[in-house]
């Protein structure tokens, strides 16, 4: 499940035709709704004719493996992915000659940091900060309005010098003033220093299995859809 999985609403699992009969062709795609298993109802379904597992009757079951797991292969699967390298973006004199461009590779996109004439990055500071709570508005690729760089972290250590980090992204300059420089700078833990709009429910994945019975069957699984709840962003905690 996502690292911001909260509480599952509902599961559809595609399943492709494998063999075809009088009501099915072959590679044909058939939808069925999974319903949620239970550790306590499990060994009372197993051999249930009616309530057994199969591609017609499949369930969902909520496996959440201790991170400390030795089992093959399982350590990468249930770690979240929460470290990102930190870059430092420094400043030694005015930047009045021509725009910082920073390239965001993993997203293709450029950040333009505009000229301000000022030899420090509280302008550089606010601008990023504006850009990482700027909504984009609907295109006909995307369906809905959505935060291009909403996890992006912005660390103002001095006047003249910054941290920027994103999940998953790297930077690079490919144009800007001599007297900007951005360099590799260790590495943020967004685990444990949370940045607003990244999410984590859990400490490590919970992972979600589909089980819908004996493998030569007619039909088997190719995608799952999930309707998920978040994990909210803050807390508000009092007496009650």
């Amino acid at each position: 499940m996502p690292d911001d999985y909260l509480h599952i609403l509902n599961c559809i699992v595609e399943f492709q035709v494998t063999h075809s009969t009088k009501c099915r062709t072959d590679n044909q795609l058939v939808y069925y709704g999974a319903k949620r298993l239970t550790s306590d109802a499990s060994p009372q379904v197993i051999n249930n004719f009616y309530l057994k597992p199969s591609y017609k009757n499949p369930y969902f079951y909520i496996n959440n493996i201790s991170s400390v797991d030795t089992l093959s292969g399982s350590e990468d699967l249930n770690k979240i992915d929460s470290l990102a390298t930190r870059f430092k973006i420094s400043c030694s004199g005015p930047m009045l000659t021509q725009n910082t461009q920073i390239l965001v590779t993993d997203l293709n996109e450029t950040i333009t940091l505009p000229t301000s004439g000022q030899s420090n990055l509280l302008s550089a500071y606010r601008y990023l900060l504006k850009l990482k709570n700027q909504v984009l508005p609907a295109s006909d690729s995307v369906g809905i309005t959505m935060r291009l760089y909403a996890g992006l972290k912005v660390e103002l250590i001095d006047d003249n010098n910054l941290y920027i980090s994103m999940l998953g992204t790297d930077f690079a300059i490919t144009s800007s003033d001599v007297n900007i420089t951005i360099v590799e700078d260790g590495n943020t833990d967004f685990l444990l220093k949370k940045e607003s709009y990244v999410r984590y429910g859990n400490k490590s994945r919970a992972r979600m299995e589909i089980r819908y019975g004996q493998t030569n069957v007619q039909a088997v699984p190719i995608s799952v859809f999930v309707d998920y709840l978040k994990t909210p962003q803050q807390i508000s905690l009092t007496e009650d």
